[in-house]
């Protein structure tokens, strides 16, 4: 039995590209496979001196690239269907999305699709290769249904609701603190509110990934890294004082109290971070689909020559400065890389 290969879109638009029977990548018997997908550790070899075994730091896993070929023929699939198929591949490609890879029950990953390569032995009969830069080929993550689609103001509700009770409840239910822990814990809270509103502020000008502009992308993402920073020290900081030393009064039910809140605040601060690291995944996946690339500013530089070399229209510039982050009248700084949107 054959399976369907299924590319699917993690971010952007969310397409699907399916390679199905005659169109799917194929190997040959005993000649060569399919598909290789296998597995490596990340190590550095480390010779220090008087010992002669090497040693070895190990820094996780990597999985080497996927190459597949295949071929679009139009004696497989009727008139026309090799040059459309091309086409299909090559606009599928070109979004630049990570994707979720499946071969039925065979093999699966996530990665992104660095090349198709279309030899066009006539208009009816396409040979092609492709090169797959593979993050994970785990296919217990991979088998699993994609999440459905949610904007940033989406996300942001979810947080602000699972975290308000556990906030309110952190400040205003027995037993009384001690007052500098008391303070210390109100000034941690004010940060984390601070900057959920100010992320809400941006969430609120951003319809969808998929059409963000990359600045308002790039802020989100950094917002919901200084969040999960500020959350987490929050937690740590609660989780570390002792019922003993942190409230006032020494009745053992009270500290018992004192301990059911501490967990299940924890608890409730492993929910939010779940759903602070969904939305920074659908972020990540949507800024790097929105990048065409960077480019170096040499000396004499302005943002409408950087703009002419990038996209041969200087009328792009605002696009340029406005993805890096610049807003005065600054001009570009020699020897500076600079995000070019696409």
């Amino acid at each position: 039995m054959s399976y369907d290969w299924i590319f699917e879109q993690l971010g952007g638009k969310r397409r699907k590209l399916t390679l199905a029977s005659h169109a799917a990548p194929h190997g040959r018997p005993r000649q060569g496979p399919v598909v290789s997908d296998g597995i490596e550790l990340r190590e550095s070899e480390v010779y220090y001196a008087g010992d002669s075994p090497p040693t070895r730091h190990i820094f996780g896993l990597a999985f080497p690239p996927w190459e597949l070929k295949g071929r679009f023929s139009d004696s497989k699939g009727g008139a026309g269907f090799a040059l459309a198929k091309v086409q299909e591949v090559k606009e599928f490609v070109a979004e630049a999305q990570t994707v979720r890879i499946t071969w039925g029950p065979t093999t699966g990953g996530i990665g992104l699709i660095k090349r198709f390569k279309p030899d066009r032995e006539a208009r009816y009969d396409v040979a092609w290769e492709m090169t797959i830069l593979i993050d994970s080929d785990d296919y217990i993550i991979t088998n699993l249904p994609l999440p459905e689609p949610r904007a940033p103001s989406e996300f942001m509700a979810s947080v602000e609701a699972l975290l308000k009770g556990p906030l309110q409840t952190l400040l205003e239910a027995p037993p009384t603190m001690k007052g500098s822990i008391f303070d210390s814990l109100s000034s941690l809270v004010a940060s984390v509110n601070g900057i959920s509103a100010s992320l809400v502020g941006i969430a609120d000008q951003i319809d969808s990934f998929a059409n963000a502009p990359l600045d308002a992308l790039r802020r989100f993402n950094a917002g919901l890294g200084q969040f999960r920073t500020a959350l987490i020290k929050l937690r740590n900081t609660y989780e570390n004082f002792n019922a003993q030393l942190a409230i006032e009064s020494q009745n053992a039910g009270e500290q018992l109290q004192f301990w059911q809140s501490q967990s299940n605040f924890s608890r409730s601060v492993v929910q939010v971070l779940r759903e602070v690291a969904a939305a920074q995944r659908e972020a990540t996946l949507a800024e790097r689909g929105s990048i065409q690339g960077v480019i170096t500013a040499q000396e004499g530089d302005s943002w409408e020559s950087l703009a002419r070399r990038a996209y041969r229209d200087a009328s792009r510039a605002g696009d340029i400065r406005q993805a890096n982050g610049v807003t005065d009248g600054s001009q570009p700084i020699t020897g500076t890389a600079y995000i070019v949107p696409r």
